[in-house]
């Protein structure tokens, strides 16, 4: 298969390009009942094939060699692979909950991730009005007692914390309001941070900031957009409002930023929704930015840098910026 030119696009210029080719289609949920689609259950989950996502969304040419799929059209271009979670749109980095599947000679993309990531981003129109973003809740993870992954040059309280004062001072010179869940080195409780972000009440969007990747420590950038799972509340207390969809948009809109800032030097390890129950009931959109790994040697010096924890500041910064626009236009 000829490979494609694909240049890492922010979600601002991939939402343009959707935007543009005129698809303007409703509910937000893709319905069976409406649309037409036809599931296929495997393993006990609910599949689409790829047919049936590039006739929905306009991607009216679909290209397969061995395992690797593409659907695109004149502006967007979508790769999958069969046994592979990983999804690239027009070149930035999406990782599904079930990898890309294969049954009676048709592949399948799980309906969980359709509604979860490939319908948000090939559908921008739908994404939920949370109003003009006038406040950024910058959240520096660990703190006090609670250092994080650590290096022998530093550890993930510290930088987390300087970047977040970064970004801070860049928010406000471009006349943000700035919510820091801890402004020095102390520790402070899941619930506190979530008490800091909830007292702003509108127009909002929160940026959680740490290194290391506790898994694995693979080197490399990560976001992941908060997901909310319908959870037990007592009768009276409210439902956690779901903000996935703009969420999903805030994380691409961060994640593509920030790569762009590293160029050659930058491991893309993609956007992949998460579950935080400390954090579900967070009131506005919100995303987790894993800004590299302190495991790696060279990656840890790397994020020593003053130049380096200034491009993750301002990579937030224009990010935030960028989301914005797209929500707001």
């Amino acid at each position: 298969m000829k490979s494609l030119p694909l240049p890492g696009l922010s979600l601002l210029r991939l939402c343009t390009a959707v935007l543009a080719m005129g698809i303007l289609l409703s509910p937000a949920r893709a319905d069976e009942k409406v649309h037409g689609w036809q599931t296929v259950e495997v393993g006990g989950r609910e599949y689409l094939s790829v047919e049936q996502i590039g006739r929905f969304y306009g991607l009216d040419r679909l290209r397969r060699e061995g395992e690797k799929v593409v659907l695109e059209n004149p502006k967007v271009v979508v790769k999958m692979e069969v046994g592979s979670p990983v999804c690239l749109m027009n070149g930035l980095k999406f990782i599904f909950e079930a990898p890309v599947t294969e049954a009676d000679e048709r592949v399948l993309v799980s309906r969980a991730d359709l509604v979860k990531i490939l319908d948000p981003v090939l559908r921008p129109k739908m994404i939920e009005k949370t109003g003009p973003v006038g406040t950024v809740i910058l959240d520096p993870a660990h703190g006090g007692g609670d250092r994080g992954a650590a290096s022998e040059l530093g550890n993930a309280a510290d930088y987390a914390l300087k970047i977040a004062k970064l970004a801070e001072k860049e928010f406000r010179d471009k006349g943000f309001e700035v919510v820091l869940t801890r402004t020095e080195d102390v520790e402070v409780s899941p619930e506190k941070r979530l008490e800091l972000a909830n007292a702003v009440k509108d127009g909002a969007v929160f940026v959680g900031i740490t290194f290391g990747n506790p898994e694995d420590d693979e080197p490399g950038i990560g976001t992941a957009p908060l997901e909310v799972y319908e959870i037990p509340v007592a009768d009276e207390e409210p439902v956690p409002a779901n903000f996935d969809r703009a969420s999903l948009a805030l994380a691409s809109a961060i994640h593509g930023t920030l790569l762009g800032r590293r160029g050659k030097h930058s491991t893309d390890r993609g956007i992949k929704p998460a579950h935080r129950p400390d954090f579900a009931m967070l009131a506005h959109p919100a995303v987790f930015l894993d800004a590299g790994s302190l495991g790696d040697p060279a990656e840890s010096r790397l994020i020593d840098n003053d130049a380096y924890q200034k491009a993750v500041a301002s990579a937030i910064c224009l990010g935030v910026l960028k989301y914005r626009n797209a929500v707001e236009k």
